[in-house]
């Protein structure tokens, strides 16, 4: 079990004892002293339901005063104003479901004597890590936890340059042993601060963040994010975002799916980042409307997912010829509703793996010469070109369609308007059976008079 600091006051000396020793210990100690206070017997399974409801109200309430709940019998030992037998069920409850981490979590804010409703306090990644995988709330967490808690503390103060941290200004802080920084800043507003100082070594996460941030101007050049594996939702919904990243060395990240997702006035500068180990790239940019960054640099040799990359970008019209597209296999909805991207080559692309291409240029202008793409594992196109500028006669006169999957299942089907043909299926002939006029309304693109 990790070590916390020993509590030392009066208030709670009775648990010393048995602070550091197992949940199972500790638990039977708080029952136990319950049936010596009370003289009331309860079963570990009784009123599970109660207590699931308490628990879960006494998170949700953390914008309620708990600061004067009701006072406990003379002879129930409180806590925080908790009645020994309300926290003594709580605790059981946790530890009978498993759940470990929100019972140290629990354990570490009482026994500091910070009010049950801060637990709400604790960030979302935090907390929903927890509930997926009952991890344990080891030092590491509980150094994670309080960074958290100081940057809320900091937004709370308003005058930020007086944030302190064990008695250092916040750009002096030792971080040297966080390892997730998830949500860190989010939602902050008009953040400026020095965090050039900040050793991020250890970092592994960095999941939303600057999510939601507005006027974002941190210093963090000096920051070294090498063992960062994952910005998902880095930035999303961040307004006006103008910290300088880029330098962040990304060479261990390997997504960055909706990492500038519906960012608004984002002036950041990431054409240098080494993306060679990114996996998924999928709404990286989508509905970025202002974004138009260069991109030609980044390594995209083993991005599998590129779906909804660009879709509602619609401001961006930069050159992507040198993405390596040979592993992409999802291509859904790439260019989707992009209003400025054209006359930007794709010729070159190796979609050779791609088996979805469904909407990929749908509502867009694109207009630019992809006759010679090797579709033959294309297994949908659905919609591909609706409301598209694409030249649809070099397509027909060039494309693979014969890895196109046909299913009875009419919500499936890549054809358009209920149009059928029953002599294609998996023992029939090819889709080159088809006329053109159907291969045409399969794509969504309007047939010409030469294809009736």
């Amino acid at each position: 079990m990790s070590s916390f600091q020993e509590p030392t006051t009066t208030k709670n000396k009775n648990f010393n004892s048995v602070f550091y020793q197992s949940i199972s210990t500790f638990t039977t100690a708080i029952l136990k002293r319950q049936l010596d206070s009370r003289g009331v017997t309860y079963g570990p399974k009784a009123q599970k339901g109660d207590l699931a409801k308490l628990l879960r109200r006494s998170i949700e309430r953390s914008e309620e005063d708990y600061s004067a709940p009701p006072p406990p019998e003379d002879d129930c030992p409180s806590y925080n104003g908790l009645p020994d037998d309300v926290l003594g069920h709580i605790i059981s409850f946790l530890c009978e479901n498993n759940l470990v981490y929100e019972y140290r979590v629990l354990a570490y804010s009482v026994f500091n004597f910070e009010p049950l409703w801060k637990m709400a306090q604790i960030s979302r990644g935090f907390w929903s890590q927890a509930k997926k995988r009952r991890k344990k709330f080891k030092d590491q967490d509980r150094r994670n936890y309080e960074l958290y808690e100081q940057v809320r503390e900091w937004e709370k103060n308003q005058d930020l340059s007086l944030a302190k941290h064990k008695g250092k200004h916040i750009r002096e802080w030792d971080t040297t042993h966080i390892t997730d920084i998830s949500y860190l800043f989010e939602g902050m507003v008009n953040f400026d601060q020095d965090l050039s100082g900040w050793n991020l070594i250890n970092c592994k996460s960095m999941i939303g963040t600057f999510t939601k941030t507005n006027n974002f101007a941190a210093n963090m050049k000096g920051w070294n994010v090498g063992n960062v594996t994952t910005m998902e939702k880095l930035c999303l919904k961040s307004e006006n975002f103008n910290a300088d990243i880029s330098g962040f060395d990304v060479s261990s990240v390997t997504s960055l799916q909706e990492a500038f997702k519906e960012v608004k006035i984002f002036n950041a500068d990431v054409s240098e980042w080494n993306t060679k180990n990114v996996t998924t790239m999928r709404c990286c940019f989508s509905d970025a409307r202002a974004f138009n960054g260069p991109l030609s640099g980044w390594d995209t040799t083993n991005v599998k997912n590129m779906s909804h990359m660009f879709s509602g970008a619609r401001a961006f019209n930069q050159n992507l010829s040198n993405f390596n597209t040979c592993n992409v296999q999802n291509m859904q909805y790439m260019f989707h509703e992009t209003r400025a991207f054209n006359n930007q080559s794709l010729f070159g692309w190796d979609v050779s793996s791609v088996t979805n291409m469904a909407r990929l240029f749908a509502s867009s202008v694109y207009a630019g010469d992809i006759s010679l793409w090797s579709t033959a594992n294309v297994k949908t196109m659905s919609d591909m070109f609706r409301f598209s500028r694409i030249n649809k006669r070099s397509i027909e006169e060039n494309w693979d369609f014969s890895g196109i999957l046909v299913t009875s299942d009419q919500a499936n089907m890549p054809f358009k308007h209920g149009r059928t043909h029953s002599h294609y299926n998996h023992g029939g002939p090819g889709p080159w059976m088809m006329n053109q006029h159907a291969m045409m309304m399969m794509m969504n693109m309007p047939p010409s008079d030469d294809d009736y």
